[in-house]
């Protein structure tokens, strides 16, 4: 396999046709996994962070992606040079795009970033527990490289159960009152919709109308 770094704009802007592509056949289409997702990663990093895309090829063609971005901080009290996932602040997740099974691109992304001298650790705390390349990882890496699991970044949400009837009669008069106040500054600024999208397609509207 062979690895070719793409670390300007202009460039990764015209792998555009080759990312949807292969986001298709790997299966993995969510709004955070897509070309135009990473472009506004790209573009919101700052001076001290430098993204780039390791793009992974057999023979047949381009069968992954790999978003990252190198940055500079301290571990244990010394200076290091950081690899990571390209991301930004609103990102849920991050992962690697993938054709077929992850171990040979794995093999030849490590063997690639191996070979050069501009870090000393990967951090990759963006990847889902869910991900088919953090298990792989987690599977190739013994033996290979020194390794240790990080803490999971973790987003924090309410669970409620029952209506929220019996929901809004549990709550504090205290909490209740916050409400009537935040209701009642909306009721001020005019009309307020609200759209609530389960399924968003890369391609839709939607994510186009978010982007």
């Amino acid at each position: 396999m062979r690895v070719r770094r793409v670390d300007t704009l202009d460039a990764f802007e015209a792998l555009a046709p080759v990312w949807h592509a292969v986001a298709t056949e790997s299966g993995q289409t969510s709004p955070f996994l897509s070309h135009e997702w990473f472009g506004c990663c790209w573009r919101a990093a700052t001076p001290a962070r430098r993204p780039e895309v390791l793009l992974v090829e057999d023979s047949a063609g381009p069968v992954a992606m790999v978003p990252l971005v190198h940055w500079t901080g301290a571990l244990h009290g010394l200076p290091v040079r950081f690899v990571g996932m390209l991301n930004a602040p609103d990102t849920a997740f991050a992962d690697w795009l993938i054709v077929g099974r992850p171990e040979p691109v794995i093999e030849a992304v490590l063997a690639d970033l191996a070979s050069r001298g501009d870090w000393d650790v990967m951090a990759l705390n963006s990847l889902p527990a869910s991900s088919l390349t953090l298990k792989a990882l987690q599977a190739w890496l013994p033996g290979r490289h020194r390794w240790q699991p990080i803490r999971p970044l973790s987003s924090p949400y309410l669970n409620t159960t029952g209506t929220w009837e019996e929901f809004w009669k549990g709550t504090s008069q205290r909490f209740k009152k916050t409400v009537r106040n935040v209701r009642n500054r909306l009721a001020k600024t005019g009309t307020v919709s609200i759209e609530e999208h389960r399924a968003v397609a890369p391609d839709s509207p939607a994510f186009a109308d978010l982007l």
